[in-house]
């Protein structure tokens, strides 16, 4: 349910229209075959709440998001999950408004290397897994307000190309840290300057970290 767009598939056909989901339990889809292989540009417009690859499905073909729009999203769980070619090319930023969970947002997003520092995740609560497995990821992060997210468990664990200091993020209230950074590409000196930063913020207590 919620439901309610259109989509140009951006190979000239017309455009096709998805109405509210018409029960409970009933199955609801859009599919659409191109005439020839290459790339296009699928546009998305009205009441579209969720993306979901979840590592299944069609999740190796979508090459890039170019932008955002003016969807206000309800969910980003597993969004992008096994999408290995993907990267984001979009210049605005997505409207979290509504979003709680960021949980397997970018795991095993292979190629996923794009700037999201720009994005307001203030009302975040759960980014545990997040860039588990993203192994291209490598971007700065230090404008993330992050004092509202309880779990970061495995946010960057297997993220290899990952190296920055996030130790001004807020982690007060963070519950789940456990193998956060587990084998990611963390320096030394990054690391240090990661918990030298959390040491001087009074946070809850018996916390593991990896």
């Amino acid at each position: 349910n919620g439901y309610d767009f259109t989509v140009d598939w951006g190979d000239g056909s017309p455009e096709e229209s998805y109405t509210l989901n018409p029960g409970v339990n009933t199955a609801h889809f859009i599919e659409h075959t191109y005439s020839s292989p290459g790339i296009y540009t699928v546009e998305i417009r009205g009441d579209f709440p969720r993306i979901y690859f979840n590592n299944s499905g069609d999740k190796e073909k979508i090459l890039s998001v170019e932008s955002w729009g003016e969807i206000v999203w309800d969910e980003m769980e597993f969004a992008f999950y096994g999408a290995s070619n993907l990267v984001i090319n979009a210049l605005d930023s997505p409207d979290l408004t509504n979003v709680i969970s960021l949980y397997s947002m970018f795991r095993d997003a292979a190629s996923m290397n794009s700037s999201l520092n720009q994005w307001d995740v203030s009302g975040i609560e759960n980014m545990a897994e997040m860039f588990y497995g993203a192994s291209s990821f490598n971007q700065n992060l230090d404008n993330w307000e992050t004092g509202n997210v309880e779990k970061m468990a495995l946010m960057f664990r297997d993220a290899t190309a990952f190296d920055r200091d996030i130790g001004m993020w807020d982690i007060s209230n963070v519950l789940l840290m456990e193998n956060m950074l587990s084998n990611s590409g963390l320096s030394v000196d990054n690391y240090d300057a990661i918990l030298s930063g959390w040491s001087a913020q009074t946070v809850q207590s018996g916390i593991t970290l990896g």
